[in-house]
């Protein structure tokens, strides 16, 4: 990467937190044509969705998995995944975790300017976290541990009505808010919380 100021120096970091959720792995159809439509992949991102924020909040639902709380709910997802991907709790636990370091060595050295590349769902995971952190840095919200989670969801699913979604197209957003160290405590708190969940 070229800069236009040569004593400003750039670099690329990779992230491993900072990647999709892990859908597992599918058994594909024989006759399966590269990026044509599979209704299964479908049928499992509406499982997760429901299991983890809808119907059960249980953040420990695998995507994919024939079970949900310890039950035989969807057995058919066995003919379509070799195995399960992760749970809305690892993801979380990798994207909180990336934040709170990006903060970490902004907040050592305050030259460091990042940006971050990532995907869909991380995308809409920080700008939720950049509203919430926003309110509790205006004192408009005291969260407990264990609350963040949902409430990032609440404010997706509040957004997601009013506005077009992030699905296939670039977009910019600033989450300097997240670097706050009193956010940053927030993140820990809730990394910990999931973490013994």
């Amino acid at each position: 990467i070229m800069a236009a100021d040569p004593n400003f120096k750039t670099g690329i970091i990779v992230n491993p937190n900072l990647r999709e959720l892990d859908q597992g792995k599918l058994k594909l159809p024989d006759d399966y044509q590269s990026g044509t439509y599979f209704a299964p992949l479908k049928e499992a991102w509406s499982a997760f969705w429901n299991e983890s924020f809808i119907v059960s909040h249980d953040l420990t639902y695998r995507f994919g998995s024939s079970f949900a709380q310890g039950e035989l709910k969807y057995p058919n997802f066995s003919k379509y995944f070799e195995y399960p991907g992760e749970s809305y709790k690892d993801e979380t636990i990798r994207l909180y975790t990336a934040i709170h370091e990006f903060g970490k060595k902004i907040n050592h050295n305050c030259r460091i300017k990042p940006i971050v590349v990532t995907h869909g769902a991380p995308l809409a995971i920080f700008r939720e976290l950049e509203l919430i952190a926003n309110d509790v840095l205006m004192e408009k919200l005291d969260l407990r541990p264990g609350q963040l989670v949902q409430m990032s969801w609440d404010y997706f699913a509040k957004r997601k009505t009013n506005q077009h979604p992030d699905y296939g197209q670039a977009c910019e957003l600033t989450i300097t808010s997240l670097f706050d160290n009193r956010i940053r405590k927030l993140l820990e708190q809730e990394i910990n919380y999931l973490k013994e969940l």
